[in-house]
């Protein structure tokens, strides 16, 4: 009876804070490997987002839903910032975000809130807004035209006339191959 009594006080003091035990919840998730898993599996992805789940997982997939804290993320930000450009780190957080905005709206984990809702607006910026991203890509075809010409020959051997055509426009426009399409 003392237990119980005990057990009770713990509930009522956390639910007062807004938090649902986890012992409540009966909670089968316990791995982002898992929630990503429950999240792809009910959702309809966007085909950018269901790419993205293997490299998360990858990345964090082991990682325990408990662990994913204001710190926990932080961490993650700092070591994610060292190897991907601004824009793909905040995919990635932005992925996790919502997976874990689902899995809190379906009462399958329980967290007070959601970290990388709180994360500031520039969180993936490297410091300067307008400081040149180390892995920024600045690869050109040669200016002797070399590969162009060794592009243009495959694509007329084994291509097809629209990968010629969007080559070209590549080539004329700079545009990237989704703009294109």
């Amino acid at each position: 009876e003392e237990e119980g009594d005990a057990f009770a006080v713990y509930v009522d003091s956390v639910l007062d804070r807004g938090v649902v035990p986890a012992e409540l919840l009966g909670s089968r998730i316990k791995t982002v490997f898992q929630l990503l898993s429950a999240y792809s599996a009910s959702e309809d992805l966007a085909h950018s987002s269901a790419m993205l789940l293997p490299t998360l997982n990858n990345a964090i997939g082991t990682t325990q839903i408990s662990a994913i804290t204001n710190a926990w993320l932080d961490n993650f930000i700092e070591t994610m910032k060292a190897k991907l450009a601004p824009t793909t780190l905040k995919k990635r957080v932005e992925l996790l975000a919502r997976a874990v905005d689902w899995a809190m709206r379906k009462d399958m984990i329980a967290l007070s809130r959601n970290p990388m809702r709180l994360l500031p607006k520039g969180y993936a910026g490297k410091g300067d807004r307008y400081a040149e991203w180390e892995g920024q890509r600045d690869r050109r075809l040669s200016e002797n035209g070399a590969e162009e010409k060794a592009i243009r020959t495959a694509l007329a051997e084994k291509g097809s006339p629209e990968e010629l055509m969007l080559f070209d426009m590549a080539l004329e426009s700079a545009m990237r191959m989704r703009e294109m399409y």
